[in-house]
């Protein structure tokens, strides 16, 4: 089954990728039926499903520039703020995958990324960045925004390279 058949919509940019899925919610409706003179008309009740949907928009990408082999960024200071222009809340979900260097045989692990529902959160405080998508019960509602943030460490002795990580950021309509 695609994406597309689930109802998931992704949106790529920079090194983010978002998805967004729906929930459903029902609604009821009356109908009366033609009916023949001189007869008395039932009601006919019919079920339409109208699904609500969460959307999510990436507003900016984040860099932590440049971090030394062995130390930290201290806390969450960088943020991506996450736009739902849906009509029905979420919760933000967020996984990564390893750090890529330019050089394909420099790498590290996804959890040496951190991130946490507020900024200025003591590198070694917040969450570790896993490679399994985990809620973060960061509440966006309907047609509003929120923001997560992340701090990154370098392992001691890791090879001075350019590197770079993908993010999935999720809203869990």
């Amino acid at each position: 089954m695609s994406l597309r058949e689930l109802g998931i919509r992704s949106i790529v940019l920079a090194a983010f990728a978002l998805a967004a899925v729906s929930s459903i919610f029902m609604l009821q409706y009356a109908v009366v039926p033609a009916y023949a003179n001189n007869s008395v008309a039932p009601n006919v009740i019919l079920s339409l499903t109208v699904p609500a949907s969460c959307e999510i928009s990436l507003v900016q990408s984040i860099s932590f520039g440049v971090v030394l082999a062995g130390s930290n960024t201290v806390t969450t200071s960088q943020n991506v703020l996450d736009l739902n222009n849906g009509n029905g809340g979420a919760f933000v979900a967020v996984s990564g995958g390893n750090w890529m260097g330019a050089n394909a045989l420099d790498t590290f692990g996804v959890s040496n990324t951190v991130w946490s529902s507020s900024n200025s959160v003591l590198f070694k405080s917040a969450n570790a960045l896993t490679l399994i998508p985990a809620n973060t019960n960061i509440a966006v509602g309907a047609a509003s925004g929120a923001t997560i943030w992340f701090g990154l460490g370098i392992p001691p002795g890791q090879t001075a390279d350019t590197y770079t990580q993908n993010i999935l950021v999720t809203n869990l309509c």
